[in-house]
């Protein structure tokens, strides 16, 4: 049982020792698919080794470090889809490196034509059309369309005149200050009160129109007394 368990661990450790190399001349999809051919049913299936062809888990063990390099570059990377829409590679939650070796390596079988190609490439189309990587758009804040605002009106100059003067000048419950005074009105309608102490007040509803200009002259008179008192 001992010299068992040595003997895998030997292989296992020749098996990485020599992935680096394979990794390197793997440059291409069919490179690569050439190295993954070794990866056995028995192998796929975690079952065991037939340790009279170590390089069957050399081989084995170089396609999944290569893939599964790969499978890390790929992740949260930024590219485009086949729409050219922009997003974020995402790898489905549970996928292992094993899937990833199957599903490249019967692409590859039913895709002769692409084992020229780059395998970041291939594996990309691989994994996508197996359902084990996807694209998530990037989302885009809306564009912040400015509102056209209403141009503003211009204010209308009224000459407010009262007699006697000194009296307060009020538009729409404001004071505007006193009289003579020239104050500044927006078009439309305004109640305009003029008022001095002991006098009755001067009250009038006005409307202002724009390019205008008006001229109020208020007569203050005092209060009539009742019968003449």
């Amino acid at each position: 049982m001992r010299r068992f368990a040595f003997v895998s661990k030997l292989i296992i450790v020749v098996a990485l020792a020599l992935s680096a190399p394979f990794a390197h001349a793997a440059s291409t999809a069919a490179s690569l698919g050439k190295v993954c051919n070794d990866w056995s049913g028995d192998v796929n299936a975690g079952g065991v080794y037939n340790l009279s062809q170590p390089m069957i888990l050399v081989h084995a063990t170089a396609c999944e470090s290569i893939i599964t390099g790969y499978i890390f570059g790929i992740k949260g990377t930024m590219g485009t889809d086949d729409k050219g829409v922009l997003g974020t590679y995402t790898i489905e939650k549970g996928v292992t490196s094993p899937q990833a070796v199957k599903v490249f390596t019967l692409y590859l079988s039913n895709h002769p034509e692409e084992e020229n190609k780059p395998i970041g490439d291939v594996l990309y189309r691989a994994m996508t059309q197996a359902g084990l990587l996807t694209l998530v758009p990037q989302k885009s804040e809306p564009a912040i369309v400015p509102q056209k605002s209403e141009p503003a009106m211009p204010l209308v100059s009224i000459v407010v005149k009262s007699t006697p003067p000194g009296a307060d000048i009020n538009v729409d419950g404001k004071w505007m200050g006193s009289t003579p005074s020239t104050i500044q009105l927006a078009p439309g309608e305004h109640e305009i009160s003029i008022e001095k102490e002991g006098l009755t007040p001067w009250q009038r509803t006005m409307t202002v129109t724009a390019g205008g200009s008006s001229t109020i002259d208020a007569t203050l008179e005092k209060p009539r007394k009742l019968n003449g008192k």
